[in-house]
């Protein structure tokens, strides 16, 4: 009896991979696979075509490691859906992967890069995450509840959302970890209202909570800043405000850090309103932040330059 075949070593990639199409078909099932999978991409483009990665799910979690070397492997979604999408108790690890061109679309609720489900793991090293988008909450990322995000030493640039968290939105009793990042000209449309059409016509679905050029925090969730540089971030159009960051009965934490250029560009409202204010920072309902060796530069807004409570 011949003795077992050993397994492949951390330099061997798992999956022989292009920089096309094609070559990202096995990675398109990774849900189908159980336990942890490791994944070296080559230099290079990867486009999807349509359909993000699906990292576990169908009541199966998953780990997922992808690495790359030298200059990086570009996930490359080309606007027409997000990249990742990453199940329930699963977790993804990316180091030196960029991700360019992701898009939530209307009622995929968010998350243009990566959406990261109830009580899943993400983990970004290094990389770019650039032109990413959502119709919905959050730009790049969004956060389900439970779950948690880690960045270190990237650099998160032009993601955008409609409604709020121009690069990430949290939901209840998520957590992200951000450090030694760059955060530049992220934006939050913030819309208070959308027209839905309905089989008798219009009806007009009120929206709340929004907010946050770059980061938008709702109840019980928690974010922890450190060593980072957040510029040229706004909220744009109206809303509950936060230039750069909003918390709602949330908790944040921002150390050792700069946030240079957040505006919250709100229409002209009644001189009782709370609204249009806080153009780095609000905090609403409770929220707590605690901050340190921290600088605001030029940021601006209706009312709170760089800080409002609420």
């Amino acid at each position: 009896q011949s003795p077992p075949v050993p397994p492949p070593t951390p330099s061997t990639p798992l999956f022989p991979l292009t920089s096309r199409l094609e070559g990202l078909g096995p990675l398109a099932n990774v849900s189908a696979a159980h336990g942890e999978l490791w994944l070296e991409l080559p230099p290079g483009t990867y486009l999807l075509g349509g359909m993000p990665l699906l990292v576990g799910g169908n009541c199966s979690a998953l780990n997922l490691t992808l690495t790359s070397l030298n200059e990086g492997a570009t996930i490359d979604a080309a606007g027409l859906s997000r990249a990742f999408d990453v199940g329930d108790g699963s977790m993804l690890a990316l180091h030196n992967i960029h991700i360019i061109g992701g898009k939530a679309k209307q009622y995929e609720r968010g998350g243009g890069a990566i959406r990261i489900r109830r009580n899943a793991r993400v983990s970004v090293f290094g990389g770019n995450v650039s032109r990413c988008e959502s119709q919905e909450h959050g730009g790049a990322f969004l956060l389900e509840e439970k779950s948690s995000l880690t960045l270190d030493g990237a650099v998160l640039t032009t993601c955008h959302a409609v409604k709020s968290g121009g690069l990430i939105h949290q939901l209840k009793a998520s957590s992200t970890r951000i450090h030694n990042c760059v955060i530049s000209s992220c934006t939050s449309s913030s819309y208070k209202g959308e027209y839905i059409e309905l089989e008798f016509g219009l009806d007009y679905q009120q929206q709340v909570q929004l907010g946050g050029g770059f980061l938008n925090l709702e109840r019980q969730s928690e974010s922890i800043i450190s060593n980072s540089v957040i510029e040229e971030c706004s909220l744009q159009r109206g809303g509950l405000a936060g230039g750069a960051i909003r918390a709602h009965a949330a908790d944040l934490s921002i150390s050792h850090s700069e946030i240079r250029n957040a505006r919250a560009e709100t229409p002209k409202l009644s001189a009782q309103s709370l609204e249009g204010g806080g153009g780095a920072l609000k905090l609403m309902l409770g929220a707590k932040a605690l901050i340190w060796d921290t600088m605001f530069i030029n940021c601006s807004a209706r009312q709170g330059g760089a800080l409002q409570l609420e």
